[in-house]
């Protein structure tokens, strides 16, 4: 079975670590969906194919995206958590990303994560390297992700994540577009509830 598995990519292990990030459908098949969170988790996870996943420090962070403000990919509750939305610069709507902070949920209780940044689609996979090389450099021995975010604070992560977030004054073609589609992004909400 596994063999059958490795020929399809199917055997990554990356299960309860890392890699194994939670989305929901997102704006590929819900009708409240503003972006495409299963194409961001794709680009996300080859982040992680470099042995990142396999980290003693970072195993045990959670990564999830929610493809509008809705909960339905759990990015409140964990460690990094990301929901979509959209701006608009210059007459075009850019796919962006609210970046949420130091979620959790376990036996002892919930935290809900704390917005940080709001982040074009794009810049993500740029933003998550840049805030686990700070956390890798930074954190204290046995130290958890949380309790980094709390110890360094929000402010000071902002600021060192903060021009992650912004947009060139010349939008090139690449910001137009979400992940997992070539054309350029229209935000097009339906009726109904989500398709999941």
């Amino acid at each position: 079975m596994y063999r059958e598995l490795s020929k399809s990519g199917l055997a990554l292990p990356s299960a309860e670590r890392l890699a194994d990030i939670t989305c929901c459908p997102g704006g590929d098949t819900c009708q409240l969906g503003i972006t495409s969170s299963r194409g961001l988790a794709t680009a996300l996870s080859k982040l992680f194919r470099n042995g990142r996943s396999q980290d003693a420090d970072l195993k045990d962070l959670t990564i999830k995206i929610s493809g509008c403000p809705n909960s339905c990919g759990q990015h409140h509750i964990a460690d990094i958590g990301f929901y979509g939305g959209s701006k608009l610069v210059g007459g075009h709507q850019i796919p962006t990303y609210t970046m949420l902070l130091g979620g959790r949920i376990g036996a002892e209780g919930a935290d809900y994560g704390k917005q940080i940044l709001r982040v074009p689609a794009k810049k993500i996979p740029a933003v998550v390297e840049k805030l686990l090389d700070l956390y890798k450099s930074q954190k204290k021995e046995n130290e958890k992700f949380r309790d980094f975010v709390n110890r360094v604070g929000f402010e000071d992560l902002k600021k060192s994540l903060e021009p992650y977030s912004a947009l060139p004054d010349t939008l090139a073609k690449d910001f137009l577009s979400d992940w997992g589609y070539e054309n350029e992004f229209k935000l097009a909400l339906g009726k109904g509830e989500c398709a999941a």
